[in-house]
């Protein structure tokens, strides 16, 4: 389902049949904060005396880290929906169970 979702671009050629799949909203989203997380405390990890190679590599290490949590930040998102509409639900079947018992 989540494939179905994604834009996919198929190119084909005489024997090899190309797939690239496109950035997500999770990984946009995720680009977008390493870039401003980089971008705000690069000054601060340099006047503090972090050296050069580690405030460069920062980004890669914070990107990374996202893509190894998109399954289980995606699941616990998937888990709140789903627990978001059991509990409206469940009141519906409590206001339609007093509703009907107030009627008899």
């Amino acid at each position: 389902m989540r494939k179905a979702r994604q834009l996919h671009l198929e190119l084909r050629g005489a024997k090899v049949r190309l797939r690239i799949r496109f950035l997500d909203r999770y990984e946009l989203l995720l680009i977008l904060v390493v870039t401003f997380v980089h971008g705000s405390i690069s000054g601060l990890l340099r006047s503090h005396g972090l050296l050069e190679g580690l405030v460069r590599i920062l980004p890669l290490v914070m990107f990374g880290t996202g893509l190894l949590a998109k399954p289980r930040i995606l699941q616990w998102i998937a888990n709140r929906r789903k627990a978001g509409i059991q509990a409206r639900e469940h009141a519906e079947q409590r206001v339609d169970a007093a509703s009907s018992g107030g009627e008899s």
